[in-house]
């Protein structure tokens, strides 16, 4: 792997963390009941 692929996976990584702590702090916030297929990413 080079590390333009590492650098893009860690990228990633960390803007799908960042939107899951977003996605887990508002939604409760809003008080909407999500549906669970919506949850199966």
């Amino acid at each position: 792997m080079n590390k333009n692929f590492l650098r893009l996976l860690l990228t990633l990584t960390v803007v799908a963390v960042i939107i899951t702590l977003i996605w887990l702090l508002i939604l409760p916030g809003l008080g909407q009941n999500i549906p669970t297929d919506a949850l199966k990413i």
